[in-house]
């Protein structure tokens, strides 16, 4: 599929991207705004972020949005922001989530 999209891709890449909706970020800004910490429970507040984000936006450029070929793009997109958001342990020993490189050092 990527050899016959290639004169396509040339002009527009080849893309994916998974993003939340509007509306989801405005309910998202409404819980945050009672958000104080993580509270006692962080996997309770995990999926009600989720919960609240709701289903997201999915885009694919370049190949056929059908194709197997765009599957797979969507679920390392999937995997890549679960990796980056430490909601998953990386499959490389030490390697760092996204998160836990912006964390500020304890002093």
């Amino acid at each position: 599929m990527a050899l016959r999209t290639a004169p396509q891709a040339v002009q527009t890449g080849i893309t994916c991207s998974i993003d939340p909706t509007p509306e989801g970020l405005a309910r998202l800004r409404g819980l945050a705004a009672h958000l104080h910490t993580i509270g006692p429970d962080p996997q309770a507040t995990v999926a009600a972020i989720r919960d609240t984000l709701g289903p997201q936006r999915i885009t694919v450029t370049g190949v056929p949005a059908t194709s197997n070929f765009a599957r797979v793009m969507v679920a390392a997109d999937y995997r890549m922001k679960r990796l980056a958001m430490d909601f998953e342990p990386a499959p490389i020993r030490g390697l760092p989530s996204f998160l836990q490189m912006v964390r500020s050092p304890r002093v």
